[in-house]
């Protein structure tokens, strides 16, 4: 299955920090959509508008549409481009219990008891257990990924054949359409690791390809990409088959956006803004599962905040909400990394080892 030996240490490199620019930007998809909320749900800044903002609505269904899936595609690739051909099955398994279990079971209940001083939920030690257990709320992403990744590895370790794979995969994929439960959500976010597992090698052809076209060809690209996952909606009526196509397509968009050379566009600018953006995305990628984990809390937080000094206005929440999610958590990540082992072993970083290296740079 792995396909690592196939690609040169200096491509490894270059998808490498593409791939930590696909997960920055799908990050930071993710706070957005989450500062925006669900107004069915009573989150975000859409609970606070009894007159729905039309804007903040299809822009939250559109995100929705593709950012989850991008993750999952991003893992499927790491896995199969940097995992090693040795891995056992003990290292495998500690590397994904503590990459991706220790954070559910750490962060689970402080989430849930965030939600029983703000009233949703009401407080038992039962239900700090079920929360865990249910994976609710954002932790649904943990379990998710823990089940397509030990999948994806134990089909190569033991059947060692992609085609199988994908029949498997394809089967649990039909089947999410007709069950209920978590075993649903599994099922149906493992194709997406699967495509990434066996799209792989498309990141080395894309690399290399992609700079020969001229900056109005890839440019055109894009836009017909945007287009079409713009289109998607009104083409497909099932909400999960158009988070498929537009998951798939996603991705692509925003790999290309990764992985070409638009400095050619800057048209006399200074090349140092363009620089900043790009290694600010980057950045974002590489605390991911920070930002993943704080944002909620210190987007709550300045909701609240501004509503109680009197700013319900849309455009300063927005921006406000958004800018304090991103720097809170940046800011948290920064002074608790190095000086708290709690800390790292809450976001999965507890193990940094030929373990973690070799079951791939998967989650968030």
């Amino acid at each position: 299955m792995h396909i690592s030996s196939n690609i040169t240490p200096e491509a490894k490199h270059k998808i490498s920090n593409n791939l930590y620019f696909v997960r920055g930007l799908a990050i930071f998809l993710v706070v957005v959509g989450h500062i925006i909320g669900n107004k069915d749900e009573g989150t975000g800044i859409r609970q606070l508008y009894q007159q729905d903002i039309p804007i903040l609505a299809w822009l939250y269904t559109f995100i929705y549409t593709f950012h989850m899936p991008i993750f999952f595609i991003a893992s499927g690739i790491s896995f199969a481009i940097f995992s090693k051909n040795n891995t056992n099955y003990i290292k495998f398994a500690k590397s994904r219990i503590f990459r991706l279990i220790i954070p559910l079971i750490c962060w689970s209940p402080i989430y849930f008891i965030l939600r029983v001083f703000s009233g949703k939920v009401s407080f038992s030690i039962f239900a700090i257990f079920y929360s865990i257990l249910s994976a609710e709320f954002i932790f649904w992403f943990f379990p998710a990924l823990f089940f397509a990744s030990v999948l994806g590895f134990l089909v190569f370790q033991i059947i060692k054949n992609q085609r199988i794979y994908l029949f498997i995969c394809i089967i649990l994929f039909l089947l999410s359409f007709y069950i209920k439960g978590l075993m649903s959500v599994w099922f149906y976010f493992n194709i997406f690791y699967t495509f990434g597992c066996l799209r792989a090698t498309d990141l080395a052809k894309i690399e290399q390809n992609l700079n020969k076209k001229s900056v109005l060809i890839v440019v055109l690209y894009t836009i017909l990409l945007a287009f079409v996952m713009l289109s998607i909606e009104n083409l497909i009526v099932n909400p999960l088959l158009v988070k498929l196509v537009n998951g798939i397509i996603g991705f692509y968009l925003i790999y290309i956006l990764a992985s070409y050379d638009w400095s050619k566009l800057r048209f006399g600018l200074p090349h140092q803004p363009f620089s900043l953006l790009r290694n600010t995305i980057v950045y974002f990628g590489k605390i991911s599962m920070s930002i993943y984990l704080l944002h909620i809390i210190f987007g709550s937080f300045t909701r609240t905040f501004l509503v109680k000094i009197g700013i319900t206005d849309v455009i300063p929440q927005f921006a406000i909400g958004l800018f304090v999610s991103l720097l809170g958590s940046v800011l948290t990540h920064n002074f608790l990394h190095n000086r708290s082992k709690l800390f790292l072993y809450s976001i999965g970083e507890s193990v940094i080892s030929e373990a973690t290296t070799a079951a791939g740079r998967t989650t968030l």
